[in-house]
């Protein structure tokens, strides 16, 4: 998956048409190439370098870091019994 720089919204490489290889020159440390999906490209007026395989790629929203801890202080809250708590707290923990 690729991070959009503009929308911060997340595309599957295959859906838009890159290859992993070339998803490497945006993803790699110290990469200085910027990726922007279909829709940012359209609003700033460029063209879309690559031929998407979905017409309409939808946008995968990650929680915010604050949304996130909220979510793990409810889940800490929860009344629970000893396993459920320990499968949570190993889910929570790969956050």
């Amino acid at each position: 998956m690729i991070e959009c720089e503009g929308c911060q919204g997340w595309y599957h490489i295959t859906c838009l048409g890159i290859s992993p290889a070339k998803s490497k020159q945006f993803t790699a440390e110290g990469a200085t190439a910027t990726f922007h999906c279909p829709r940012c490209c359209e609003q700033r007026g460029v063209n879309f370098p690559f031929e998407p395989r979905v017409t309409a790629p939808q946008i995968k929203r990650l929680p915010s870091v604050h949304k996130a801890e909220q979510h793990v202080r409810k889940v800490a809250k929860l009344r629970v019994r000893r396993q459920e708590a320990e499968l949570l707290n190993a889910y929570t923990l790969e956050l």
